[in-house]
């Protein structure tokens, strides 16, 4: 019998790295297709997923011609290959969405990593709630990375309560290896020497896009104030630096001068950083069901992140890490400094039932095989 077309569509071919290792699983079942922008990236993912693959350039932020250009492309795609599902990510769903309805693709899925609208004040919210409701309407499905995340679309009316609106397992685009986020893998105190960083330093690691969202205008000025009364504390930032939404000049001279603070920029694999760590800091002011707040569990370091949606649910507050307030750089302070003190007692309990939660809710095989249920069912 012949399988039938599954479509994943991304703007960005990185955010196929969600999905890796799933959709080779997915394509003992289905047809899998990854359509994304970069032709070199994508045939070496395809390639190492067994999968089939598209480049169709889609841009990640508004621009109306290339925009047009791409639904067009898209269209076409799915009028001329025989597609079942098609599974669109980010805002950008709007695009394979709307095409495969036009192109009468019975089965539409929206998959919500976060609610973007809540980035933004005034008309431009409104504008992209709009965008956000617009996905929703042209999917079949909306399938959400968090429970959070779920509640927020019913709660706003970006869905409507008949809507098929669903989390799958516990969360999360794909699960995580909790074998291969094991701490065993690395020699901390080689790393360490890498960096010329001392055995007794206390080390605190940020993973992500540097810029303010993420809350790192706060983390920076709190760590300076904490470097002033302890010398043996440290801050990796691992993460590309973004213009949009840039962090503000005084932070990025302060990285700079810092000699206590390593800016890493992007790191293909984090996992050796979080080993040599002693807690992850996630400051950020939105998010849907962030993944590095799940890496770090796994690994076995605890966190410390703010009090909103996807950062809530995957840390368990006083039990895995703590939670604090968003936007509060005297709370972040103060908690960083309750880190630095309790290192030789909450922390390390707190770091045993991370490892243990994230295996408990996360593991990759179970939420694969959960997806695959769904998709199935479909």
């Amino acid at each position: 019998m012949q399988k039938k077309g599954f479509c994943i569509v991304v703007p960005t071919s990185f955010m196929l790295n969600y999905f890796k290792g799933q959709l080779r699983f997915l394509n003992n079942t289905f047809e899998v297709t990854a359509i994304s922008s970069d032709s070199d990236w994508l045939e070496e993912f395809g390639g190492n997923e067994g999968i089939n693959v598209c480049c169709i350039p889609i841009v990640r932020y508004p621009s109306l011609f290339k925009d047009i250009y791409s639904f067009g492309k898209l269209y076409c795609y799915f009028r001329k290959h025989p597609t079942y599902i098609v599974h669109g990510n980010t805002s950008k769903a709007l695009l394979p969405l709307l095409a495969a309805s036009l192109a009468k693709v019975p089965v539409r899925i929206y998959m919500a990593h976060g609610l973007l609208h809540q980035g933004y004040t005034g008309i431009k919210r409104a504008l992209v709630k709009l965008l956000e409701y617009l996905i929703c309407r042209c999917s079949t499905e909306v399938l959400c990375v968090g429970f959070g995340v779920k509640d927020l679309l019913l709660k706003e009316h970006i869905c409507r309560e008949k809507d098929v609106v669903k989390v799958v397992g516990n969360g999360t685009p794909s699960g995580i290896d909790v074998g291969w986020f094991d701490k065993s893998l690395f020699s901390k105190e080689y790393l360490r020497n890498e960096l010329s960083i001392l055995c007794n330093d206390f080390v605190f690691c940020f993973v992500g896009r540097i810029n303010r969202e993420k809350g790192v205008n706060e983390l920076v000025d709190a760590f300076k104030e904490l470097s002033k009364r302890h010398s043996d504390v440290r801050l990796l930032l691992l993460g590309p630096e973004e213009e949009h939404r840039a962090i503000d000049e005084v932070t990025k001279k302060e990285i700079f001068d810092n000699q206590l603070i390593h800016s890493l920029g992007y790191q293909e694999d984090v996992r050796p950083y979080m080993a040599l760590s002693d807690a992850l800091v996630l400051p950020s002011y939105r998010e849907g069901l962030n993944l590095t707040l799940i890496e770090a569990g796994a690994i076995g370091i605890p966190c410390i992140t703010t009090d909103i949606i996807g950062c809530n649910e995957v840390v368990k507050d006083g039990i895995t890490g703590r939670i604090i307030p968003p936007r509060d750089k005297k709370a972040l302070y103060e908690m960083m400094a309750w880190f630095y003190e309790h290192r030789d007692d909450e922390l390390k309990r707190m770091a045993e039932c991370a490892r243990k939660s994230v295996a408990e809710r996360y593991e990759q095989c179970n939420t694969w095989n959960a997806y695959l249920k769904e998709y199935t069912s479909l």
